[in-house]
């Protein structure tokens, strides 16, 4: 569905200094910059993937969907894109795709959202009977039926990413690809947006593209990550794996039979923690730090899922301190 080969992408930058005769100057004769904001990336998608994109502000996570849906023209490597060259934005192609910019909408200001879904289904070229199935089950998804009729600007911030969620997939696309979808987001409308998105998903086999500091958005929606880093792709892999390798990640949940450690415990290879009588939570480096455990001594033994947040954090540390010592 997605195929990325050696993509690439840089931004100019003009460069000014400040006061009157530098601006001058900089009127006749502009230094210009490039910054490097998709760097090769390569990578396959397939129909029905469910993608978080993670990376720090500047990672070029925005850059690499806006290449995607064709708002942005590669200036290296090939994109692929459901079949199409995604900057030709063939009518088909478009048909067939849904974006969402949290920081954007697609609502008319003044007008109450049910104005704006009647101009996507003219321009769409939806049928009314599906339009209305669709709307009514999308509404009651998001808890939004009552709001309808109300203008936009009278809505809160919430309720307005919301809205712009309904208005990315009234058409059915086959890919969603959605920037920071829970901005200003309640709690439960978070929990709300999450359900909706797998249920799309499962109905409709559609490939869903997450991008979102939220790491709540990460977890509960997608299977798959993609960890940018100065336009580089640094892990390409399922969520469930995706570990800081210098530091113990896998943690486990054990219960012995007794109110000890079982036998053959290696305190220099594992942290421990006693949870409660007989239980215990610990952590290693690898799987087979576990192999010297004595499992006789093991009623159960749990793998808990790594800590999101502290494995970014490792992350951003490291490549802040690679940057620093390369320069």
């Amino acid at each position: 569905m997605i195929a990325c080969k050696d993509l690439k992408y840089s931004y100019p930058v003009f460069n000014k200094e400040p006061g009157f005769l530098n601006g001058l100057k900089d009127f006749f004769h502009r230094e210009i910059s490039y910054v490097k904001a998709i760097d090769g990336v390569n990578c396959q998608i397939g129909q029905g993937e469910l993608i978080g994109l993670l990376g720090e502000n500047g990672a070029g996570k925005t850059t690499l969907m806006k290449l995607l849906s064709g708002i942005l023209t590669p200036q290296g490597g090939e994109v692929s894109v459901l079949g199409y060259a995604p900057q030709r934005r063939e009518h088909a192609f478009l048909q067939d795709i849904g974006v969402m910019f949290g920081q954007k909408t697609q609502l008319i200001w003044d007008l109450p959202a049910i104005d704006t879904f009647h101009s996507l289904k003219v321009i769409y070229g939806i049928e009314e009977a599906a339009f209305k199935k669709d709307l009514d089950f999308l509404l009651e998804k998001l808890s939004l039926k009552d709001k309808l009729f109300v203008p936009v600007r009278k809505l809160s911030l919430g309720q307005i990413v919301k809205f712009n969620l309904i208005a990315t997939v009234i058409h059915r696309p086959k890919l969603l690809m959605l920037d920071e979808p829970t901005i200003g987001v309640d709690i439960l409308s978070q929990s709300n947006i999450h359900d909706f998105l797998l249920s799309y998903n499962q109905i409709y086999g559609a490939t869903i593209l997450l991008s979102s500091h939220n790491t709540k958005d990460i977890r509960a929606v997608a299977k798959r990550i993609l960890f940018l880093d100065k336009g580089q792709v640094l892990y390409d892999g399922p969520l469930s794996q995706f570990r800081f390798s210098d530091n113990p990640q896998h943690s486990y949940v054990l219960r012995t039979k007794t109110d000890s450690l079982p036998a053959g415990f290696d305190a220099s290879r594992m942290r421990c923690e006693k949870i409660d009588t007989a239980s215990y939570h610990i952590s290693v480096q690898t799987p087979g730090d576990l192999s010297c455990l004595d499992f006789s001594d093991i009623t159960s033994i749990q793998e808990e899922e790594s800590d999101l947040d502290e494995t970014l954090k490792a992350f951003y540390r490291a490549q802040n301190q690679a940057r620093g010592q390369d320069s």
